[in-house]
């Protein structure tokens, strides 16, 4: 009986071990150096967060989005007041062609404005909290948003699905190891 369950642990611990290995696994390359990405691929700040953290939060993919067509000229910011009275106002730029944005940062345009012309990144916020309606649209296109982003990521070759179905299966099967 010793001998059998002593026998299903050095074979679990190996088979823990081979995916460890395998698969890269290591805490230490789930650190993902952004720059060398940003410098190899076009990637935008987004997608940067996205692949450090595919739970990150919805806002903060969203003003990523913002501030990468702020670089591209199809949004003009304007920062008012100094210290904690300090806001940023967000202007969209008119007759700008929407040839170089990418689906995620349209989204997240849209999103943003609203059918306005200017925001106000307090007022946004404060919306936000506010209006429980608005959290849950934010939430609910932000999942769009970032399956926009996972399918962009796709396309460049960042990440790999199979890759992950893979790894899966190797952790379903594991799981029913330690259940034998």
């Amino acid at each position: 009986m010793h001998a059998s369950v002593i026998i299903l642990v050095i074979v679990y611990t190996l088979f823990l071990l081979y995916v460890y290995i395998r698969y890269n696994l290591d805490e230490k390359n789930k650190n993902i150096d952004i720059e060398l990405y940003r410098n190899k691929l076009e990637i935008s700040p987004a997608e940067a967060s996205y692949l450090v953290d595919k739970n990150c939060n919805s806002l903060n993919i969203i003003l990523a989005d913002i501030l990468t067509l702020i670089n591209k000229n199809y949004i003009k910011m304007q920062i008012v007041g100094e210290g904690k009275d300090r806001d940023y106002i967000f202007t969209k730029q008119q007759n700008v062609q929407n040839i170089h944005i990418k689906s995620h940062e349209m989204g997240s345009f849209r999103l943003f404005f609203r059918e306005r012309e200017q925001v106000s990144l307090k007022e946004y916020i404060k919306e936000i909290k506010l209006n429980n309606k608005i959290l849950q649209e934010l939430e609910l296109k932000t999942a769009s948003i970032k399956a926009d982003i996972e399918i962009e990521l796709e396309k460049q070759g960042i990440i790999d699905k199979t890759a992950e179905r893979k790894l899966f299966k190797f952790n379903s099967f594991s799981i029913k190891l330690i259940i034998i």
